[in-house]
């Protein structure tokens, strides 16, 4: 208790943001209260901005040794995060209990990343820092100017410019796993005119071997029995990532192509006896956008423009699910596959008449293509020109597919929607000390209905470099086709349809003190609470009555549990964030406290997947040509849910997933000229074997716990000219 004590009053925020350039000569006041444009979509002071923003600039990237987006989670407040959690996921992210890896929406410059279809986002190897010139994350609901999916919060990820680049930038490096991580980049500002920019990045190799350190038969432990063919397969886990970026830019006219190919293992977190730890199983997907943006017009008090965006999201056949007999002598494949392709068109107008007056409206319309995930295959699902899947071998004897009048036609193809949105925020300033900003957006969507979500916030400055915000909130995640349709079965239970599910909601209320002392030591507090209503999730223990006026369910490998996805219960999260960071000299030490509750009121007990008690800390050296970061985590016990099979309602009741536990991360750069720089980071420098939670519900075909990986090294040489 006395630890806790001191972590709260000494709590110090993580986010000394570092810019390039003249980093050294700005003060820490001035780093921490950078341009956003996240928060209101046109730049504002990240301390004016009616939310909490919190800015992580290319150089901090640099000092921590983060690789990818998901590096980044560990080391901010308010974020629970379990890595090595199977393919389709990667990374269980959680923001402030909100719970869903499809719940952030994620940004490159502006644009949506995350599938307009709602299919889960992958937080893995996929998402390479070495293109990004800053990251903005916004906590809280923003769906009154971003719409669908922006619940529990927005991550806009700023690509680097070309006049930045200025030429070519090469990175090679190594991990310990056995995996090589490079990327190009190549930058040029022609003229005042025009800008472009080419990046590349691969990351090929191995993943981190968790079955030869987590032995026990609650873990692993299966895998060192496999026998027979299956025996002789190669227990490895395979990533074969790639990245490609390109972008330019002249006088009005932007024009960006981004290509996200994600190839991992699929293995981590499923039960090792029915889900067999070998390099076939795999889940791989691809992500490609374009995107023309035109500034039609452009004044000092008025600027109009205009946006096309094409997109689309793509399974790979080879994604499968990989299957274990019961005497681990034999296997199979459940293969998967899904396909979305989008359009959307959008306008926005900013308009500010005066210093204490904005106004910023838009209106968007989207088409979405959509064939959600299907069954699963016997084979490499091969579309032959048309997107079908066929159910016919679950068909019941009066014909419908799963005994459900939602899939009455055997063969199961395409479920495409549209959507139609308008948005409108004011921020007014009756006083320079105070500023109030009300937004509003309007959404349509063809597959349920409208939704209607609103925005408040208060920015007041009673004194000097003290600044008070107050913020009310609402946010909605569109029933997507991937709920509505999700479909399997196997011996003893099935998952059924439903396309009856209502938008989940959320509603948030903040408060939150940003105060600087002195221009090198930064104060922040913030306190919050979110009440989520019509929650999307599996739910299971369901008889015919209740879905299908009385017709009997077909499950062609026998009789048991039938679920689908469905709107069931309340729950609602709570909690504060103390921090703050300094400026000593040549060293910036940072620490941040997380005090978070909640209650899942389905269940009676807490929301699973966060820790009560949550702390990062993190001191940084810097001397001419070299840098040193020591970065620690701390996390209280998890909480699970009651369907975990270890320590949920089968186990001591507890519900509790034991840690306490601190993990350190260590970076090391060395620069000995302006152009090449050679970095070493160490993940879990001492070696602790440690768990977090499993993804999804934590049903029965999960382990409990998800191992985590061991100390993991990586160096990395950085050539530019």
């Amino acid at each position: 208790m006395r630890q806790t004590i001191i972590f709260l009053f000494a709590s110090l925020w993580i986010s000394n943001a570092m810019g390039q350039a003249d980093i050294f000569e700005m003060s820490l006041e001035e780093l921490m209260d950078l341009e956003v444009v996240t928060a209101s979509q046109f730049e504002e002071k990240a301390s004016d901005a009616p939310a909490t923003v919190l800015v992580i600039t290319r150089e901090q990237m640099r000092e921590y040794g983060w690789r990818d987006l998901k590096d980044v989670f560990r080391a901010i407040p308010g974020f629970d995060v379990s890595y090595e959690s199977g393919g389709e996921v990667k990374s269980v992210v959680v923001a402030r209990g909100v719970n869903g890896n499809n719940k952030l929406l994620v940004l490159q410059d502006g644009q949506r990343l995350n599938p307009l279809s709602g299919e889960r986002f992958v937080f893995g190897h996929n998402l390479p820092l070495d293109f990004y010139q800053r990251i903005e994350i916004v906590y809280g609901p923003a769906s009154a100017l971003y719409g669908p999916d922006a619940y529990a919060g927005v991550i806009n990820l700023i690509t680097r410019d070309g006049g930045e680049l200025d030429g070519f930038e090469l990175r090679s490096g190594y991990v310990s796993t056995g995996a090589w991580d490079g990327s190009a980049l190549f930058g040029k500002r022609v003229d005042q005119h025009t800008d472009f920019v080419l990046g590349l990045r691969a990351f090929h190799g191995q993943d981190f071997a968790l079955h030869e350190h987590y032995t026990h038969p609650d873990d692993y432990g299966p895998v060192g029995l496999y026998s027979g063919a299956l025996g002789e397969l190669e227990n490895e886990y395979p990533i074969q990532n790639f990245n490609l970026l390109a972008k330019i830019r002249h006088k009005r006219l932007s024009l960006s192509l981004d290509w996200q190919r994600y190839y991992e293992t699929n293995a981590y977190t499923a039960l090792p006896w029915l889900y067999a730890y070998v390099r076939e199983n795999v889940w791989a997907q691809d992500l490609r956008h374009l995107n023309l943006t035109h500034q039609t017009i452009d004044r000092e008090k008025f600027d109009l423009r205009a946006s096309l965006s094409l997109g689309d999201y793509e399974v790979d056949p080879a994604s499968n699910f990989t299957t274990v007999n019961s005497d681990l002598t034999q296997k199979g494949a459940a293969f998967k596959y899904a396909y979305s392709a989008q359009i959307q068109g959008s306008v926005q107008a900013t308009w500010t008449p005066s210093e204490s007056f904005s106004l910023v409206a838009g209106g968007l319309y989207a088409w979405v293509k959509s064939f959600p995930k299907t069954q699963n295959l016997p084979e490499p699902f091969a579309a032959n020109g048309e997107l079908i899947d066929d159910l016919r071998f679950y068909t019941d004897a009066l014909g419908f597919v799963f005994g459900s009048y939602e899939l009455s036609d055997p063969y199961f193809g395409r479920r495409d929607f549209s959507n139609l949105g308008a948005f409108a925020q004011a921020n007014y300033r009756p006083i320079q000390t105070l500023s109030a900003t009300a937004g509003l957006r309007y959404d349509y969507n063809s597959g349920f209905g409208p939704t209607l979500n609103p925005r408040l916030g208060l920015v007041f400055e009673p004194l000097a470099k003290l600044k008070l915000k107050a913020m009310y909130g609402h946010a909605y995640i569109q029933p997507s086709n991937y709920d509505k349709w999700e479909n399997w079965a196997i011996p003893g239970y099935m998952h059924i349809p439903n396309t009856k599910i209502k938008p989940e909601r959320l509603r948030a209320y903040e408060f939150s003190a940003n105060y600087f002392p002195t221009q090198d030591i930064s104060l922040r507090l913030s306190l919050f609470h979110n009440d989520m209503r019509d929650i999307i999730r599996p739910i299971s223990g369901l008889t015919p009555q209740e879905h299908n006026n009385g017709r009997a369910f077909f499950n062609p490998y026998g009789n048991g549990g039938v679920e689908h996805n469905g709107n069931l219960g309340r729950i609602t999260s709570q909690g504060i964030e103390l921090a703050a960071s300094a400026q000593v000299g040549k060293f910036l030490p940072s620490l941040a406290y997380s005090l978070l509750e909640g209650e899942d009121f389905e269940s009676g007990l807490s929301v699973p997947k966060i820790s009560t008690h949550k702390v990062q800390a993190a001191l940084t050296f810097r001397h001419r040509k070299l840098s040193a970061t020591l970065h620690m985590r701390y996390f209280s016990d998890i909480h699970t849910s009651p369907q975990n099979t270890l320590y949920g309602e089968l186990g001591d009741k507890s519900y509790l997933l034991p840690a306490n536990l601190a993990i350190l991360y260590a970076n090391l750069v060395w620069s000995p000229s302006e152009s090449l720089s050679v970095s070493l980071a160490v993940d879990n420098v001492l070696n602790t074997a440690y768990y977090g939670s499993s993804p999804y519900n934590e049903t029965g075909w999960l382990v409990a716990r998800a191992p985590q990986a061991l100390r993991k090294s990586s160096i990395a040489i950085s050539h530019r000219f």
